[in-house]
């Protein structure tokens, strides 16, 4: 790996509806050497073909900046394009519109110094790895990939790994990534191009998350039991739930059973669930969580198959 700094070119789109005023910009940007295309409204660049890692300069002009704004962030690039966003606004505005995926609200009146630094910093965060060239292209490749969906992504997409995976492919696929994404095999890179080593870092940590996770027996099936509501990490409304399932039971085998109960539930089986919670129910008979656990399934068994063709669909249901 290169130890030079290397930065990538800087591509700008910039938004204002004063021609002036957009050509005062323009003359005042170029002494950071981008590359810049201007226009009066987001509708005459909404198609602009802005290279990843390039950062649009918006003027706040209402609803329009908040359409473009979540228009880029809707995109399947939207984790490389930087967006500044100069302006009046009230701070609620400005709230909302960072809120909506805007990297930094500028407002009037600014010096050009703070606005190109704006603009850099930001540019800095949203580069692809790809474009510094200094880690294998195949490598850095895979890391844009996983960034630009990284608040999506589940631990299993994020390892790559059917959620049927075995514990061991778990820990092999887990032992495979930190080969490559450690911090310590990117020491080189912390200071040379901080941007590049914090984003590394903060994939690997969340691929450390999905390991502790998902080889966990207790917080792998609480984790799969959130997945169908769009929940894709480890939270404190599951950290919760698993100290709840400890106080209900000390035998860990049915604390097991109870969390692959909510699991089961989440994915529609109510009967396998059922009968999961009345097998610990027997393993602890005078458990009073348990015993109502088991009447609630057994009254929301009841209600679901009044209806004969659930009920049917329920009578044919077996554990995976």
């Amino acid at each position: 790996m290169s130890k030079t700094l290397t930065k990538p070119p800087l591509h700008i789109a910039l938004i204002h509806p004063d021609e002036r005023q957009r050509l005062m910009l323009n003359n005042a940007l170029k002494g950071i050497g981008a590359t810049i295309t201007s226009g009066e409204s987001w509708s005459s660049l909404a198609q602009h073909p802005l290279r990843l890692g390039g950062v649009w300069v918006l003027f706040d002009i209402g609803e329009e900046t908040f359409t473009a704004v979540k228009q880029l962030r809707r995109a399947r690039e939207r984790a490389f394009w930087g967006v500044l966003i100069l302006g009046q606004g009230e701070v609620s505005a400005q709230h909302q519109l960072t809120a909506l995926g805007a990297d930094a609200y500028l407002k009037y009146p600014f010096d050009f110094n703070s606005l190109s630094h704006q603009i850099l910093s930001i540019a800095e965060e949203r580069q692809p790895i790809s474009n510094y060239q200094i880690l294998p292209q195949q490598v850095a490749a895979g890391l844009d990939k996983v960034w630009a969906r990284f608040d999506k992504l589940s631990y299993y997409q994020l390892l790559e790994l059917d959620q049927a995976a075995a514990p061991h492919e778990v820990k092999a696929r887990f032992h495979q990534r930190s080969l490559m994404l450690h911090p310590d095999r990117h020491r080189n890179i912390k200071i040379s191009h901080p941007p590049v080593y914090n984003r590394v870092n903060a994939i690997y940590k969340r691929v450390l998350e999905a390991y502790q996770t998902l080889s966990d027996p207790l917080k792998r099936p609480l984790y799969e039991s959130m997945l169908s509501l769009g929940v894709v990490e480890w939270n404190r409304a599951l950290e919760e739930r698993r100290k709840e399932i400890l106080k209900i039971s000390d035998d860990v085998e049915i604390q097991f059973a109870l969390a692959n109960v909510l699991s089961l539930r989440s994915r529609g089986l109510l009967k396998p669930a059922y009968e999961l919670v009345l097998k610990t129910h027997q393993r602890e008979p005078g458990n009073v969580s348990i015993k109502q656990l088991a009447s609630g399934y057994e009254v929301l068994l009841e209600l679901a198959s009044r209806d004969p063709e659930v009920a049917t669909a329920i009578e044919q249901q077996v554990a995976p």
